[in-house]
């Protein structure tokens, strides 16, 4: 088991001071993707003070060091960790080349949290003026979340309701708010019993 790896699964050892100073001057000296990956994680559920910014350069460096789609769950955790703390910082771009690293890995079936990061981040993008003009393309990725789940389903209504006031706060025409296929997804949706 990887060092790194012991001190983020065991709750009473924490990584010592020196070296975390270390690893957050140099992140090169983590020597591998791997002991990068475990600092990183150590990092973001631990009591260290280190900002995001930093856990997000240490995930990043797992690719330099040669972190690829092969190594599977590490893969896949780091892009995850990645599309959500650019999203929290508003690094859109950033966010959308995570979560199609996801997706092209999970292809077969995304889970819902990838459609709702997915649709989030179209409009906040340049895609959001190409989903005012066709909102096909948003509607597809909310209608992939099962709204069976009150919870995702309540998402996907915030990232709707989030799209209408991006319309209006934009100074759209109006009628585009009322278009059919607004309306029409919008009952889908269930948010027009007001």
């Amino acid at each position: 088991m990887n060092k790194y790896q012991e001190i983020y699964e065991s709750p009473t050892k924490k990584l010592r001071k020196s070296e975390l100073d270390n690893y957050l001057n140099d992140t090169s000296s983590l020597s591998n993707w791997e002991n990068a990956y475990w600092v990183a994680k150590i990092l973001m559920d631990g009591d260290y003070g280190v900002s995001d910014e930093k856990i997000i350069e240490i995930f990043e460096s797992c690719f330099f060091m040669g972190l690829s789609s092969g190594d599977g769950e590490f893969y896949l955790d780091v892009n995850e960790n990645l599309a959500k703390l650019y999203i929290r910082y508003g690094q859109y771009g950033k966010a959308t080349a995570s979560l199609y690293k996801l997706e092209n890995v999970n292809a077969e079936k995304s889970p819902d949290w990838l459609h709702l990061d997915f649709a989030l981040v179209q409009l906040h993008t340049n895609s959001f003026f190409r989903d005012v003009e066709d909102p096909h393309f948003l509607f597809n990725r909310l209608s992939r979340v099962d709204w069976g789940n009150p919870n995702t389903k309540q998402q996907a209504q915030n990232i709707f309701s989030k799209f209408l006031c991006l319309i209006i706060e934009n100074g759209i025409d109006s009628k585009k708010v009322a278009s059919e296929e607004i309306v029409h997804f919008a009952e889908k949706l269930g948010m027009t019993d007001c």
